[in-house]
């Protein structure tokens, strides 16, 4: 394999690394733990950084929220090796941290992401503050702020 050759990007990040690299971005209702990956530019990483801190404005604005949301955002490359598209159609992906069942009237059960069901319902304070919403952002996307 040749050393220069980027490899596939560890998911499982050592928490202090992780940490070194991440910034918080914080408004009224959302917080981003917002990490970048080490392999893209300082510009690139504040351009994504820039987008958050508007996209925290224009949800704030469009939606009604009652209890602060924390989002974990993950810049990087989705494909670093010579077995997959450098051309990847994938933008970006997210996801709740949990899920939460309620039963109807009927009996029915019905399956809420945590970021929604906290706004109407207690969560205790240990839940309240971990991740409710996880987003990952493809860097090798052909998007304003990810051109390679």
């Amino acid at each position: 394999m040749n050393m220069e050759q980027k490899q596939k990007r560890q998911l499982e990040i050592d928490i202090a690394e992780r940490m070194y690299n991440s910034r918080k971005i914080e408004s009224k209702y959302l917080i981003f733990d917002y990490f970048c990956d080490y392999d893209i530019s300082d510009e690139n990483c504040k351009n994504v950084e820039k987008t958050l801190e508007k996209c925290s404005q224009y949800i704030e604005k469009m939606i009604t929220i009652k209890k602060t949301l924390h989002i974990t955002v993950d810049y990087y490359t989705f494909c670093n090796d010579k077995d997959c598209s450098s051309k990847s159609s994938a933008v970006a992906s997210s996801s709740p941290s949990s899920l939460f069942l309620l039963s109807d009237a009927n009996g029915v059960e019905w399956s809420f992401p945590k970021a929604l069901f906290k706004q109407n319902h207690y969560v205790d304070d240990y839940d309240y503050y971990d991740e409710d919403i996880y987003v990952q952002i493809n860097n090798s996307y052909d998007f304003y702020f990810g051109v390679r």
